[in-house]
């Protein structure tokens, strides 16, 4: 049974979550319907350090219909990027493709696919370089300590199924 430590109405208010003009758009409905689950039970840690980063990255979750965008996304970085890298710097997007809106793939995938993201964007990850991996273990492992550890295995099982499971995944 999956512990909530929040309402849908803390969450929208939060005005974390990605917009939601299109909530209801089939197009997107499980990808926002799994960020929704996930915030809510997210511990208090983490949800307090997520809601002090809204602001250094974006969502992308497009509509399945959607098949092309030139969009604008404002530049977001920390002044420490800025000082370390020579780098122009980059958008952040945590991007949900419309590929999880597809009924073969489960619930619990589009869920857990959320939350391994969003533990990226908690763990100030730039999945960039040689630390991917390195990141994307550290990822796993959070988004097991709150607790998507079965939503884990069905991410683990679709992968399998496609033949290209990777142990970082």
């Amino acid at each position: 049974m999956e512990k909530y430590l929040r309402s849908n109405e803390e969450v929208s208010e939060e005005q974390i979550c990605p917009d939601t003009f299109l909530q209801n758009h089939r197009g997107v409905k499980r990808r926002i319907a799994a960020v929704k689950k996930v915030l809510r039970r997210i511990p208090e840690q983490d949800w307090t350090e997520l809601k002090k980063q809204t602001n250094l990255f974006h969502w992308f979750i497009p509509p399945t219909i959607q098949l092309g965008l030139v969009g604008r996304f404002p530049i977001t970085h920390t002044e420490e990027f800025v000082a370390k890298s020579p780098l122009v710097p980059r958008a952040q997007i945590l991007f949900l493709s419309p590929w999880l809106e597809r009924p073969e793939i489960e619930n619990d995938v589009v869920i857990y696919v959320a939350a391994h993201e969003i533990a990226h964007i908690i763990l100030k990850h730039t999945t960039i370089g040689d630390r991917i991996e390195k990141e994307h273990v550290e990822a796993n492992d959070l988004t097991k300590s709150w607790g998507f550890e079965k939503e884990m295995q069905a991410h683990k099982r679709y992968y399998r199924k496609l033949g290209i499971l990777k142990e970082t995944l």
